[in-house]
């Protein structure tokens, strides 16, 4: 392939009339811009190429592609089509004037048909042809239209309109605002690398501008900037410049900046300070819609953090909250999948009548609406519930049910996957059937999303009984998807995949290389400041592996006390007693370790007060045969605890 040096000395050559006549300038130029292997080389060729007729090039371009694709070179096609944006996107900053007669005679004509057409750099060529009617404040008066109160354009259209005005007629300021919006859409439509470009010149920009611009202005720059770094996966700077934001508004925050904030910190597994966050929006009862879905975010986001905090009352209400705010704004996609939160929560909850109940009237409302995706969901959803009340026959029944709602034009989904997952779930007697249909699944799940999203579903669900995983998975699966995990900061994946990893290696007998990996997590846990119950579990499961060791005994009841002690701060923190006992029921074996190092080990432990080790046991099996702990024990599944000696019993007694 041709170099950049050699490619513009080409270019040269056709200038100076040394090539074939019969080749357009344009054509030539093509020719040598296929041969480009980065966008750093396009830049200079196009500059040194100046002037060409920017619409011929682009047909040209599109005339070769056909030309491939109709001859089946696959490869040319691919390079072609993968070429073309980074084309427009130089030529976008070079303001290429075609020839053609202005016809539209006012803003809003212009907006209207630039709106129909079909790519950003024709949008921009028909913003510089009417540069003179869209006049010097044209990006304002498009960011009015387009946006209006809101601070999200509605569609990609809208977005490139923006960015077509923005670096067709408008000032430095309006194109860094531009450049923040393309990069959002370059990280929601698959294209993290490019977004990041655009995010770090822009932010360049900002920096040496915002001191010479308004608050409000700054405030909507920042938000930006948070939006398009999140887009692209930096979630810390992301959060740095939502923070940023909100700070310049104190006493009336955006509630747009306070969700996306949340969300931030939720994905980094900060979800303590998300929840402080939503706090602070005003759920105004008399809300516009536009606020109303905004609200209906939050709660959604607010119910989810609740669930991971294994607060499954307070998440019940806010995912039948989000089941209101969607039937008044008519969001059936958001009402059915609130929905189906509402019946998984009942399932984990114990509740498997009422779930069941739920799911059923979710199949009969997604029966009206003729969607055969919601339709096959809403058995899934179903099938989830009965499997998780035992009734697996009838729970395969309607994941079989949930395959005939395909059409064959969809494609792999990820519905499609949870089926197939349901399927293999329901034959626990079955491991070569249930492996198949596992499979099938994960590969569904892998086209419909993500590989790392696939296997979080799949590896919990081919571990054995013994908590080991077949080697080629463990090796060929795991360890990959936790080093991608780690990789992208992707904390909830991260959190499983290591769980998963350490219970393997201690199940191999591999416990110090288990001992690290658990270390490792907590330490994550901690830096986040996390007094989820998810730390309350990365400090047990450590423990269990510590105390197998007389010299870590004092280490594993000390992380074990930590853990108690989180335990009656969320005690202290619910208003309903049956939360007490839901608490305390789904941390029982906080108590078992803690009762069996101080009566049934002799080694020498640092107690936390004056108490002896036997009077301590006893407080401990008092505190954890309390009313409330038993209620909350009978909601969960039997677990025998470490029984206190009969001498320390009769003592008890007497």
């Amino acid at each position: 392939m041709a170099s950049a040096v050699t490619s513009m000395s080409f270019v040269h050559f056709c200038q100076s009339g040394g090539a074939d006549v019969a080749e357009s300038r344009e054509a030539a130029l093509l020719r040598v811009l296929l041969s480009a292997r980065s966008l750093d080389e396009l830049e200079p060729l196009i500059r040194t190429a100046m002037p060409f007729d920017a619409r011929g090039l682009l047909q040209d371009l599109s005339a070769r592609e056909q030309a491939a694709l109709i001859a089946g070179r696959t490869a040319e096609t691919a390079y072609v089509a993968y070429l073309r944006p980074l084309i427009e996107e130089v030529l976008s900053d070079y303001r290429l004037i075609p020839s053609d007669d202005v016809s539209i005679d006012g803003f809003e004509p212009w907006l209207d048909h630039a709106l129909a057409l079909p790519s950003l750099f024709s949008m921009f060529l028909e913003a510089r042809r009417c540069r003179s009617v869209l006049g010097d404040d044209a990006f304002g008066r498009a960011r009015g239209a387009i946006l209006g109160t809101g601070w999200q354009p509605a569609t990609d259209q809208h977005v490139a309109a923006l960015v077509a005005v923005a670096f067709a007629v408008g000032g430095s300021w309006d194109r860094v605002i531009a450049r923040l919006f393309w990069a959002i859409r370059c990280g929601r439509t698959g294209r993290p690398d490019r977004a990041w470009r655009h995010v770090r010149k822009a932010r360049a920009e900002l920096e040496s501008v915002v001191d010479d611009i308004g608050d409000d202005e700054r405030q909507f720059a920042y938000f930006l900037l948070g939006g398009s770094a999140q887009a692209c996966g930096q979630l810390d700077l992301a959060i740095d410049a939502y923070q940023t934001a909100l700070a310049g508004e104190p006493e009336m925050p955006n509630p747009a900046t306070l969700i996306a904030l949340a969300t931030c910190l939720a994905d980094t597994g900060r979800g303590e300070e998300a929840t402080t966050v939503l706090s602070e929006i005003d759920f105004a009862a008399s809300a516009p819609e536009p606020e109303v879905g905004l609200h209906m975010r939050a709660v959604n986001l607010r119910a989810e953090l609740h669930e991971e905090s294994e607060e499954c009352d307070l998440a019940l209400s806010d995912h039948e909250t989000v089941v209101a705010m969607a039937q008044h704004l008519g969001d059936r996609r958001s009402e059915f999948r609130a929905r189906v939160s509402v019946a998984r929560l009942l399932s984990q909850a114990g509740r498997h009548r009422d779930a069941v109940h739920a799911a059923g009237n979710n199949l009969v409302q997604a029966r009206t609406w003729s969607d055969h995706l919601s339709l096959a969901s809403a058995h899934n959803n179903l099938g989830a519930a009965l499997l998780a009340k035992g009734d697996k026959a009838a729970a395969r029944e309607q994941y079989r049910a949930a395959l005939e709602c395909r059409t064959g034009t969809d494609g792999p989904t990820f519905s499609e996957a949870v089926t197939y997952f349901g399927l293999g779930d329901t034959e626990p007697d079955d491991e070569e059937g249930a492996n198949l249909f596992h499979r099938v699944g994960f590969m569904h799940a892998e086209h419909a999303t993500d590989t790392l999203t696939a296997l979080t579903h799949y590896l919990p669900r081919v571990r054995r009984p013994d908590n080991t995983l077949p080697g080629d998975v463990c090796r060929g699966l795991l360890q990959p998807a936790l080093g991608r995990a780690i990789r992208e900061g992707n904390w909830p994946a991260y959190t499983l995949l290591t769980d998963l990893f350490a219970d393997h290696l201690a199940a191999t007998g591999q416990c110090d290389v288990a001992i690290g990996v658990r270390r490792e997590v907590l330490g994550n846990w901690e830096s986040r400041g996390s007094a989820q119950a998810g730390m309350i579990e990365c400090r047990t499961k450590l423990a269990e592996l510590l105390v197998a060791a007389p010299e870590s005994r004092q280490e594993a009841f000390d992380l074990l006390w930590k853990s108690r002690t989180l335990i009656l701060e969320k005690v202290g923190q619910a208003l309903v007693e049956q939360r007490h006992s839901e608490i305390l029921g789904a941390h029982i074996r906080v108590y078992d370790l803690l009762i069996q190092l101080l009566v049934h080990t002799d080694t020498r432990l640092e107690l936390p007060d004056a108490r002896c080790r036997d009077e301590l046991a006893f407080d401990l099996h008092e505190e954890a045969k309390s009313r409330s702990f038993l209620i909350g024990m009978s909601r969960h599944s039997t677990h025998t605890g470490e029984p206190l000696p009969t001498d320390l019993l009769e003592r008890e007694a007497s």
